[in-house]
């Protein structure tokens, strides 16, 4: 297992119920791969960005440390690549 920690950045506009489910599947999307979250939390709150992406110049910026077996990094990027909420994430092992 292999200690990983990823940076997102989630679009500013969503609701809080919308954000809070699209931080629960996220966390699921690990859980779901046999992975183990140890800590989770927001980093900063409608942070303007360096620059507009995908029509936007706000962003949520949440962190994640997980641990996990490294083949599973190519499915998370799959599943998270998809999802229209989130505007840019980064892994880092």
């Amino acid at each position: 297992m292999n200690n990983y920690e990823v940076m997102f950045i989630l679009k500013s506009d969503l609701k809080s119920e919308a954000k809070d489910k699209l931080l629960k599947q996220i966390s699921d999307d690990i859980t779901k791969q046999k992975g183990k979250i140890e800590e989770a939390k927001v980093w900063a709150e409608k942070q303007k960005l360096a620059y507009r992406i995908k029509k936007c110049d706000e962003g949520l910026y949440y962190l994640l440390r997980f641990s996990a077996a490294s083949d599973i990094i190519t499915k998370l990027n799959e599943l998270w690549k998809i999802n229209e909420n989130i505007i840019r994430f980064l892994i880092l092992r």
